[in-house]
């Protein structure tokens, strides 16, 4: 104070009462401003201006009580501050809270959908699906491509379907046109799978014509060149991406899929051997084909082996087995290939894999083997292509013993075991080393019959009847489409029905005899196959009465008729069909189709069929069964529709392999 300061100062002091009391006294400085001559002596030096202290004023109070407002208000603000910053942190925790939410359903929603696209292209790859479930959520992207790959998929499950159905044109249409909507995306995963499947498709429509070394007309594409060239393309993208893949696990799913193209590639190769357009060492290189796919095929499962995967891939495994040894049984009579390839390998493979995978699976092991087929379904699966495989060594006797087996010791029997069975046990009572009585054949065959019924998916030659019938006008006589049918009708009675086959004719155009009744083909080879002959290449046409009213008679009043399948075989111009009452036929057929046990069917094969309402009548009695048709025939397409009719009379065992070429998906 009195150095004239401003300050403050805390002191404490004795009160009256004794107490100690603190004490804040404030103070400052009281001053005047003093103006001083410069010089005395001098008035004009001038003044200068200076403070004077006069006093210092102090203020004094106890300390306590200059504080006690304050400390009121000190608690006022501390609890603003705690109710603000209650306020604070509630506000971070809600809006970081939502963010985390929002982002979590954001992420999700982008997120999970291609989790789920993901899964589904996996799952159907492995065949999981029949078609795809449904996708929830996602962006416009990711449906984007779950419907291209939803349409691409149904494309070659189509195709594939009817391939496996037979109706090989319908797969060339699908998978052609797949074929070129992937080359347009150019996804060479996709063109691959669409050319082993379109090769596949026309090496199946090449079977069917196998009667012939000459693979196309002049003015079509040549086949062979064209599946080659697919199959070529195929194994060059199955080549390239086995070569450049990095993970083992992928590499060996690559290494499968170059052996089954190597594997169709190299079959084909050895069936077109010997056709005019064919490469001239098409068997070397077919043989060299399926050594490539032996070699890869044992590489795969030394690397299964090795690192544990043969029971987790034993469903997909057993499968690609059976494809083989179907496949090589086709082509048993190949020497070379067998000495290649052996199919007897291939089952003891099959079995022993079978047999190891069924000791795991009682252990408690989990083994996909048997998570769709059980135990008894797989071994009928692997007995059935030992009994192919004994056909085509003409062991007749060996597949007879797996097929009673099967029959008589398992509940419950696969359609395709039962087939094969069923087949195997009717060729042996065929062999004249064996004899059997004529009530145990026939007992025999009524009970196949029966099992038959169950079945929706096989067909068994156990005997049949047909009728050919001939409603042909006198302007055919002597022309060339004439001269064919009498080819292709002795062909397929020659190669389609066996000698217990029951076989009638029906002709409008031979001279004394309208009819020869129905009877065993071994019995009355000579006067139907004479019969047929005339009715085909006559020049004489005395008779305008129709053939199918007496043909459908003929069969409807035979006994065997009620044992056995019947067919008529009508080749007609339509020039007698107002005669005919087509309804009351029609609906009789119909009728008896629904009272048997075994079906009526009518194939219908028309020439120059001009009257609309002819035509129309015709194609109505072309539906009475299933297995019923009507065709169009002229001298371009006779072969086809002949083809035609002998894929529904003829059921051949050894012809079943094309359905084992392996038919790739996504």
């Amino acid at each position: 104070m009195k150095a004239g300061k401003l300050d403050q100062k805390e002191f404490y002091w004795t009160r009256e009462d004794g107490r100690t009391e603190q004490m804040c006294l404030a103070f400052a400085p009281v001053s005047v401003l003093v103006m001083l001559g410069v010089d005395p002596s001098d008035y004009r030096a001038g003044v200068k201006l200076s403070d004077s202290l006069v006093y210092s004023m102090a203020v004094g109070k106890p300390c306590e009580e200059m504080q006690k407002p304050f400390h009121t208000v000190e608690d006022d603000v501390n609890q603003d501050l705690t109710s603000i910053g209650v306020i604070y942190i509630s506000m971070n925790v809600a809006a970081t809270v939502l963010f985390i939410f929002f982002s979590a359903v954001a992420a999700a929603y982008i997120a999970l959908p291609m989790r789920r696209l993901l899964s589904i292209v996996v799952d159907s790859n492995k065949g999981d699906y029949e078609s795809l479930p449904p996708l929830e959520g996602g962006c416009k992207e990711v449906h984007g491509v779950y419907n291209t790959f939803s349409k691409l998929n149904k494309i070659v499950k189509v195709s594939n379907t009817s391939f496996f159905s037979g109706d090989l044109e319908m797969a060339h249409h699908f998978v052609s046109d797949a074929l070129t909507l992937f080359r347009k995306i150019d996804d060479q995963k996709a063109i691959g799978v669409a050319c082993n499947n379109l090769a596949n498709t026309l090496f199946a429509l090449r079977f069917e014509e196998n009667n012939t070394v000459h693979c196309c007309e002049s003015d079509v594409a040549c086949m062979i060149t064209e599946t080659l060239s697919l199959y070529n393309e195929a194994v060059a993208i199955a080549q390239h991406q086995f070569e450049n893949i990095v993970d083992e696990n992928l590499r060996v799913d690559y290494a499968t899929q170059l052996g089954d193209r190597l594997f169709n590639r190299g079959l084909f190769l050895l069936f077109v051997d010997g056709y005019d357009c064919a490469p001239q060492d098409s068997r070397q290189r077919g043989y060299h084909d399926v050594a490539m796919a032996r070699d890869l095929h044992y590489d795969v499962k030394d690397y299964m082996l090795s690192h544990r995967q043969i029971f987790s891939n034993s469903s997909l495994y057993f499968s690609r087995l059976l494809r083989r040894i179907n496949c090589l049984a086709a082509f048993y009579d190949d020497i070379g290939l067998q000495e290649i390839w052996d199919a007897e390998v291939l089952i003891d493979e099959a079995d022993s894999l079978a047999a190891a995978a069924w000791d795991a699976h009682a252990k408690g092991g989990n083994c996909p083997l048997f998570r769709d087929v059980s135990q008894t379904g797989r071994r009928q699966q692997l007995e059935g292509s030992a009994i192919l495989l004994a056909f085509r060594s003409e062991d007749y006797l060996q597949a007879a013993k797996l097929g009673i087996r099967m029959l008589v010791e398992d509940s419950f029997i696969l359609e395709s075991a039962f087939a094969r069975s069923a087949e195997a046990l009717l060729q042996i009572m065929k062999d004249d080393d064996i004899d059997f009585s004529k009530k145990t054949i026939s007992s025999t065959r009524d009970g196949l019959r029966s099992m038959l019924k169950s079945c929706r998916k096989v067909s068994l030659d156990i005997g049949k009847n047909a009728v050919f019938a001939f409603e042909m006008s006198p302007k055919w006589a002597n022309s060339a489409i004439l001269e064919e049918l009498n080819t292709r009708c002795l062909d397929l009675y020659d190669n389609s029905f066996a000698a217990d086959d029951q076989i009638g004719v029906v002709a409008n155009n031979v001279k004394d005899a309208m009819v020869v009744e129905l009877g065993m083909k071994g019995e009355n080879e000579g006067r139907q196959k004479t019969f047929i002959d005339v009715a085909t290449s006559s020049s004489t046409f005395d008779s305008s009465q129709a053939c199918f009213p007496v043909s459908l008679q003929m069969l409807i009043d035979s006994p065997s008729s009620l044992q056995s399948d019947s067919f008529v075989i009508l080749f007609t111009d339509g020039s007698f069909q107002d005669t005919i009452d087509f309804s009351s036929l029609k609906s009789q057929v119909e009728r008896l189709n629904l009272e048997r046990n075994n079906q009526i069917h009518v194939l219908v094969i028309g020439f120059e069929i001009n009257n609309e309402r002819t035509r129309s009548l015709l194609e109505k009695l072309g539906n009475v069964s299933k297995s019923s048709f009507f065709l169009e025939a002229n001298p371009g397409n006779l072969e086809s529709a002949f083809r035609s009719i002998s894929s529904v009379i003829d059921c051949r065992l050894s012809n079943q392999f094309i359905s084992f070429l392996t038919m790739e998906k996504f």
